[in-house]
């Protein structure tokens, strides 16, 4: 596993012990919590972070029981896939992350040395990542909270689809108090991808000077900056330069 984090402040032996007080058998043997293990308590997030898990289908196939070698399942190229995730600072909400493992639970359906075959579902300890992000608020204290994440999923041996994902500032020009996020994905061939999301209704501005009043939004930019595509959802317009985009 590959991961630009925050550094290790704390540990835990089991997610129950972070996330103390509330919520149903918190505190009993009943707490799935439990369950969540090596829990490693992360600093507050100050810049952009990523992990990359490498994930094998195979990872737990079957293996001949009586010592003979192992014969893969699958051809080397097919299952074997990297899921990168990447977040972003938000000085308004002071999130943190919390890196764990838990248990990855398989149907077995296998035979033993002594010929007696086994079916039901196994549970391999540490067999799960688990990455979650918190925010921890005063009692009494509205917890409402955006986190935004990208995942992106690849081949073995192949590139990332991203070579750079940046969160852009956003100027409200209308509309109440709201949630607002704009990031931009950029494409190792020059395109460019913007997606944005609102809230509440309102128009806002993105730093190149494109302006929107919808609630979600996609844009595409080619090398050149020509925009190529829009996609919006719950809006009325899109304007950016000489291009404008207006439904009625």
């Amino acid at each position: 596993m590959n991961e630009t984090l925050p550094k290790v402040k704390d540990r835990a032996d089991n997610l129950e012990l972070v996330l103390k007080g509330g919520g149903p058998h918190r505190g009993t043997d009943l707490s799935y919590y439990k369950e969540v293990k090596n829990v490693e308590i992360l600093d507050e997030i100050k810049s952009k972070w990523s992990v990359e898990w490498k994930s094998d289908l195979c990872a737990y196939a079957p293996h001949p029981i009586d010592g003979s070698a192992y014969t893969r399942p699958l051809p080397m190229n097919d299952g074997i896939v990297r899921l990168r995730m990447t977040g972003f600072e938000d000085k308004q909400q002071n999130s943190s992350l919390l890196n764990a493992k838990g248990l990855w639970l398989a149907e077995l359906d296998s035979h033993s040395n002594a010929k007696a075959k086994f079916n039901g579902v196994v549970g391999f300890e540490n067999g799960r990542d688990f990455l979650i992000e918190q925010r921890i608020v005063k009692p009494g204290t509205d917890a409402n909270s955006v986190f935004a994440h990208i995942i992106e999923g690849y081949r073995e041996g192949d590139k990332p689809l991203f070579n750079d994902i940046v969160k852009l500032p956003v100027k409200s020009v209308s509309g109440i108090d709201r949630d607002i996020v704009a990031i931009k994905l950029n494409y190792p061939n020059g395109t460019a991808d913007y997606v944005i999301y609102q809230s509440q209704e309102g128009v806002i501005e993105l730093p190149d000077g494109t302006k929107t009043d919808a609630r979600y939004a996609l844009i595409r930019r080619a090398k050149s900056t020509k925009i190529v595509k829009t996609d919006i959802c719950r809006g009325t317009f899109i304007k950016s330069n000489s291009f404008g985009c207006y439904y009625f």
